[in-house]
């Protein structure tokens, strides 16, 4: 499989070419609403790094031109990291245990679009 795709890579922190090692695809519809979600394992063409990739089509990611051709604009999660993710201050290690425990629930939190749950850490 020789395939190349374009995502983030965490560690050239940008979007680069990736060689797709594995893919997996799955799709429906049923007339109501469609969809395709594929899952690749690549490895960046720059650092070799490799990581996990989805890609996701909806009817929600079409746009039409004015002669009603239909564009897909996917969207892609990256892991381990994504892309625009809060990382934790270095110098956390000084923080009390109890302190810490927190600020790294809080973290995780605020990168999983839980923003409630973010502020009452962050309150604590």
């Amino acid at each position: 499989m020789a395939e190349n795709v374009k995502c983030y890579c965490p560690i050239c922190k940008q979007h680069t070419h990736h060689q797709v090692m594995a893919e997996h695809l799955y799709e429906g519809d049923d007339d109501e609403y469609f969809w395709r979600q594929t899952y690749r394992m690549v490895k960046c063409c720059g650092c070799e790094h490799v990581s996990f990739d989805i890609e996701t089509f909806e009817e929600s990611n079409v746009r039409y031109d004015d002669d009603g051709n239909m564009t897909f604009y996917p969207e892609h999660l990256s892991y381990p990291d994504q892309e625009g993710k809060l990382k934790p201050i270095e110098t956390a290690w000084d923080f009390p245990d109890s302190v810490l425990k927190i600020y790294k629930e809080t973290v995780k939190a605020i990168n999983n679009e839980c923003y409630t749950l973010a502020a009452a850490g962050f309150r604590a």
